[in-house]
């Protein structure tokens, strides 16, 4: 009953999500090294079935890149298993989505305007397909009405992460430096987007363009190119975060109580208003009762909460079944470097007749960094479901 080509293709994509040759310190495999052995002495057995000798070729070519990548091209003719994302990534494809042309990775000084090709060119076949539907057509049309009229980000160009991998998986598999390659082409880059690409694909390599002061001053910054890639940056250290201290935690803890449950608002700096924070109930959950879960911060901020009127529940408390509420959680306190990050999210639960219940939720996720002019938030992210 194991729909074995599905199991296939799924174990091939965990092994290409996060190769352990280009793994950095820390950083959980797709599977332990004796696993990866015993998957890869698979890649030698012409008597397996193709299914396996498929996930052998590809644990084999993520383990020991310089060996095993022209045996996945090789043979990505033959086994329909490698034929797509395999194969694609054994040639150094910046992207496997349906419109892009996948092109193999260009050599390390190419010029910028060809590594930009390699990122962003398009499959000729799928867009004649597009042209030839008519529905497709009107789709495009409207979604390029709805975008007109926003402003462009002049000079800011942004790498994502699996172009990043293919090119330190190819610098893996050649002993090519890309990375130097880069380096020196930024030094005599002539265009903000040609600085930014080769900024931005040195950041999403690992390397740290920006030093702590650098990133407070650019995150601060209403310029908008050094700030996106300050943000790009910034983003890559909250991957691994650690908790705030205690006395970080009840400094900003205590702000963002005054300004959830009171009428205070945060810092933006350069970039606009203060922040202050909208919490809106639907009218039908207007009697409801309101719910306050501060697990993760220190007494304190607790206690600063009830000060304001908040109704703190114990830790560990949730919403019993079937009761209404409407329920703020305060997450904990995250760090990296000078930033910390906190989820305030708002849920409901009310009912709307004997057996049908009815709700919904939002969150706010603030970044926040203590500034020349005392903590200040420097990006907002909003959800709604």
């Amino acid at each position: 009953g194991v729909d074995r080509e599905s199991v296939t293709l799924t174990v091939i994509g965990l092994l290409l999500s996060s190769p352990p040759a280009i793994a950095r310190p820390g950083e959980p495999g797709p599977c332990t090294p004796d696993a990866c052995e015993l998957l890869a002495s698979h890649a030698k057995s012409s008597a397996d079935s193709v299914p396996l000798r498929a996930v052998g070729l590809v644990a084999a070519m993520v383990v020991s890149p310089a060996i095993w990548t022209d045996s996945v091209i090789k043979y990505s003719s033959s086994n329909p298993f490698l034929a797509g994302r395999a194969v694609w990534f054994a040639q150094g494809s910046a992207s496997y989505a349906v419109a892009s042309a996948k092109l193999p990775i260009p050599a390390p000084e190419s010029s910028y305007d060809g590594w930009m090709k390699w990122m962003t060119a398009a499959d000729s076949a799928y867009y004649n397909w597009v042209a030839s539907d008519s529905a497709m057509s009107r789709a495009r049309a409207r979604m390029r009405a709805s975008i007109a009229g926003r402003p462009a980000r002049v000079g800011v160009v942004t790498v994502h992460e699996q172009a990043a991998r293919a090119v330190r998986f190819a610098s893996r598999r050649t002993g090519l430096d890309y990375a130097g390659s880069f380096r020196r082409t930024l030094a005599g880059a002539t265009s903000d987007s040609a600085r930014s690409f080769y900024k931005s694909m040195l950041i999403a390599m690992g390397n740290e363009l920006f030093s702590q002061s650098e990133l407070i001053t650019s995150m601060l910054s209403s310029d908008t190119v050094p700030r996106a890639l300050a943000l790009q940056q910034l983003e890559r250290d909250f991957k691994e975060p650690v908790n705030a201290s205690d006395s970080v935690a009840a400094i900003v803890g205590r702000h963002l109580m005054n300004v959830v449950f009171g009428d205070s608002a945060l810092n933006t700096g350069s970039r606009g208003r203060p922040f202050r924070f909208l919490n809106r109930t639907n009218p039908s959950a207007d009697t409801l009762i309101r719910y306050v879960v501060i697990d993760s911060l220190p007494d304190s901020v607790r206690e600063r909460a009830q000060q304001l009127g908040a109704n703190v529940m114990p830790r560990g408390w949730t919403l019993p079944r079937g009761a209404a509420g409407f329920v703020t959680h305060v997450g904990p306190i995250k760090q990296a470097g000078a930033f910390v990050r906190i989820n305030i999210s708002h849920s409901t639960l009310f009912s709307r007749g004997e057996n049908v219940s009815g709700g919904y939720a939002n969150g706010t996720v603030l970044t926040i960094v203590n500034g020349p002019d005392g903590w200040t938030v420097v990006e907002v992210i909003g959800w709604v479901s």
